[in-house]
């Protein structure tokens, strides 16, 4: 299955779990410091922002227009509408004929491969799913290509000891240690699934950390890695 295949599963996992009534905007999460509203606001945000990189935006158009999103509310009235058609707009940006051939602008990285930056949407949509599951008590296992996928792509992006690394040190926000509803042996084993969005997550965060620290051109060489699929 293709990236863009892939990018449509993950928006429909986040969507699922907002399709419930009665999402707790106000609850806490598994990311530091946000409750549901952040978490929310930051996905939609980077579904809007991936869209006017992918029209050919330059870097100062697009950091000026990721901050006027960022001050505008984007969940409104209805949280899951508002995902849903941020979603639905990023699926179809992506979709258009030649779109993962292109180079497009960063706020962060400068320039980088389309295909690169469909990869970073689909592991944020992947592993914020998991997240909003947690904070609103909805079923935590997500779907076992998609995290296959995921997981395939941080091993990629950092390597096998990065993972091994990752997976000794424990995480705040992991999921391991506690079983996914309906899966693992029952006794407080991770199951597989959520076994991979941790291990996911983990070095997600490492590698995140580490390519924003460095200045655009080793960043650009860098982060080539990521791409994926």
């Amino acid at each position: 299955m293709g990236a863009v295949e892939m990018l449509a599963r993950a928006s429909g996992e986040f969507d699922r779990r907002l399709r419930d009534a009665g999402v707790p905007l106000d609850a806490p999460t598994p990311c530091e410091g946000w409750t549901v509203r952040d978490l929310l606001q930051h996905v939609i945000v980077g579904n809007r922002i991936a869209v006017v990189m992918l029209e050919g935006r330059s870097r100062d158009e697009i950091v000026l227009a990721r901050q006027e999103l960022l001050e505008a509310d984007q969940i409104g009235d209805d949280p899951a509408a508002a995902f849903a058609s941020s979603g639905a707009a990023q699926v179809a940006a992506f979709s258009a004929p030649g779109a993962l051939g292109r180079t497009i602008h960063h706020h962060v990285f400068d320039t980088m491969p389309a295909r690169q930056l469909v990869t970073f949407r689909i592991c944020d949509l992947t592993l914020h799913t998991w997240d909003l599951a947690r904070a609103t008590g909805r079923d935590e296992v997500i779907n076992e290509g998609l995290v296959d996928w995921v997981y395939a792509a941080m091993e990629h992006a950092r390597g096998r000891r990065a993972v091994a690394a990752a997976a000794a040190r424990p995480q705040r926000s992991s999921p391991v240690g506690r079983g996914a509803p309906g899966r693992g042996s029952g006794s407080g084993e991770p199951s597989r699934n959520t076994a991979a969005v941790s291990l996911s997550r983990s070095v997600w965060n490492v590698a995140w950390k580490r390519f924003t620290m460095f200045d655009s051109p080793t960043v650009k060489h860098s982060s080539m890695i990521w791409s994926v699929g």
